[in-house]
């Protein structure tokens, strides 16, 4: 659909300091790192009435032209090369440590890792095309995921394993057990054990 259209910020001065691409009223809302115009008149539609795939083109190439400010080689606030989001994205000193130390002393196999390059390397190979049809199947397959009707059968399975666990089926014995101090060893046994039986609940039977 030709809904999408390509705007820039102006300074006083007129010169553009932000290229983007939106519909409907996304030039004039502000966004998470650049703020808008507070004139109206300074914030101006370049080209509408384009596909998605060609305003993505026209930004790229403005964003080109004019030259990126982080970057040292223009005028424009945009930190991104345009086209995909975080596309040539320069990430603060701040926000890099945060992303180190959420990673850090996570241990991958070698055959995650493996998978991991390759769907990097795949990823840096597609066309603009090609990634967009991607990011549109993802946005397709995601809607309403786990908030579909369940079969009578998932629901009869979970009905019963959360009815026994509150129906008093428990032995003295056991409710002893629980209402003792756990080691945090215990506990995440018995969270990984939860985990595992709901998650064999939710696979079909056979």
């Amino acid at each position: 659909m030709n809904n999408f259209y390509v705007y820039q910020y102006l300074r006083e001065d007129s010169t553009p300091y932000y290229i983007g691409k939106g519909k409907n009223k996304r030039a004039y809302v502000n966004n998470r790192t650049i703020k808008k115009p507070i004139d109206p008149t300074r914030i101006q539609i370049i080209k509408d009435q384009l596909t998605e795939i060609d305003a993505f083109q026209l930004e790229i190439e403005l964003i080109a032209r004019y030259g990126r400010k982080d970057l040292g080689t223009g005028i424009l606030r945009n930190l991104t090369n345009g086209g995909e989001g975080v596309s040539g994205r320069i990430n603060s000193q701040e926000s890099i440590e945060k992303r180190v130390k959420a990673n850090t002393g996570k241990k991958r196999t070698p055959a995650q890792r493996e998978r991991m390059r390759l769907a990097q390397l795949n990823r840096k190979e597609k066309t603009l095309e090609e990634k967009l049809a991607i990011s549109q199947k993802l946005s397709t397959s995601l809607k309403g995921k786990n908030t579909g009707p369940k079969s009578d059968e998932h629901k009869q399975k979970l009905s019963d394993y959360f009815t026994g666990k509150s129906n008093g089926t428990r032995t003295e014995e056991t409710k002893q057990k629980m209402r003792k101090p756990k080691s945090d060893a215990h506990k995440k046994a018995i969270s990984d054990a939860r985990i595992a039986k709901y998650q064999a609940l939710r696979k079909p039977s056979i």
